[in-house]
């Protein structure tokens, strides 16, 4: 099977600030163009040639391409497999490649900066006062994140809705865009240029604008079991289907009577 999708948007945001009887205003804008691709594709069939020794089989992949006004080309491309080897377990693996690009507000919010912001100066051990620098940056490059999935579910009993699940996920991130951390002797060793101090060595501005981090990780695993089990009698198919009927008539009356209360003169 195949799914194509295309997607237009369009956004604007527009801001206005008094600061000391200063009035800033700015206005963003940014108009997406996506197309999106996914294939499903049947390998092996359960008890059918090679599928009656290993199972049923199937493919997936995907590609996409976005267009942003203000930014550039994104692209994602990725791609699965799901085993079910027997009956009770079924197995989920997949990969996907995401370039992510900043939002509006990061590249392009107005400079700020904001005098007299106090700030413990880990070098010196002293609290000063510094002038403190936000807004967007224009600068920033886009991220690349690499997700690897693979999980497992075993339902032991047909009859028993008992699940026992397990889930990996690896992601790496390079050029990771990020808030501006806090402080420290470790942030101002990696952002050197963020720090600025006088002939005496004392801090008087922090650049505080997002920033690209070399590399983000994170492995996450999780893993545990379900079980439910209905608890007194259940309503037959057509005690449900009667109970949706009456459920559909008192919403249908109720919009009735607002619809009524609408049209009613002030």
């Amino acid at each position: 099977s195949t799914t194509l999708t295309a997607r237009v948007s369009a956004t604007q945001f527009e801001s206005e600030a008094d600061r000391l009887g200063v009035t800033t205003s700015n206005t963003l804008d940014r108009n997406i163009g996506q197309l999106q691709a996914n294939f499903d594709v049947p390998l092996l069939r359960s008890g059918e040639g090679l599928g009656e020794h290993l199972g049923k089989l199937s493919a997936n992949v995907n590609v996409g391409y976005q267009n942003l006004s203000d930014f550039g080309d994104l692209q994602t491309i990725g791609g699965g497999l799901n085993w079910t080897p027997i009956k009770p377990l079924r197995v989920l693996a997949s990969f996907t490649r995401t370039d992510q690009a900043p939002t509006m507000n990061q590249l392009g919010d107005p400079l700020t900066a904001t005098p007299g912001v106090r700030v413990f100066d880990f070098q010196t051990g002293q609290t000063v006062e510094v002038t403190r620098v936000s807004g967007g940056l224009s600068t920033l490059d886009a991220s690349q994140r690499d997700t690897f999935k693979l999980g497992v579910t075993y339902k032991p009993w047909d009859k028993v809705n008992l699940n026992f699940q397990a889930n990996y996920v690896s992601t790496r991130t390079d050029d990771a865009i990020a808030a501006f951390p806090s402080a420290s002797t470790q942030i101002e060793a990696a952002f050197p240029d963020r720090f600025v101090r006088n002939a005496a060595g004392e801090l008087t501005l922090i650049d505080a604008r997002p920033v690209n981090f070399a590399r983000q990780s994170r492995d996450e695993l999780r893993y545990g079991f379900t079980y439910s089990r209905p608890v007194g009698p259940q309503p037959t198919p057509e005690q449900q289907a009667a109970m949706r009927q009456r459920f559909q008539a008192v919403q249908a009356e109720r919009q009735r009577a607002e619809g009524q209360q609408g049209q009613r003169p002030g």
